[in-house]
């Protein structure tokens, strides 16, 4: 699945138990060299190794969290 460069966040809050949506108009990105995930050696070899043999050394490493199970988180 590829997603685009621009993701679209949500602003979520939950309300007598059901989950309202918000669409953002503006989002607030990140600058700099914030480490918001962090790796073991061997997980960031494993990404590095994945990035050249897809031919995109310099990829990044995208996680998306997507909801379901039985809880709905």
């Amino acid at each position: 699945m590829l997603y685009s460069q621009a993701p679209l966040y949500y602003n979520t809050t939950m309300l007598a138990g059901k989950r309202k949506k918000e669409s953002v108009g503006e989002v607030n990105y990140r600058t700099g060299d914030e480490r918001l995930v962090k790796l073991t050696d061997s997980a960031a070899e494993k990404v590095n190794a994945l990035l050249q043999r897809q031919g995109r050394p310099e990829g990044v490493l995208r996680v998306a969290v997507t909801g379901g199970g039985c809880s709905g988180l």
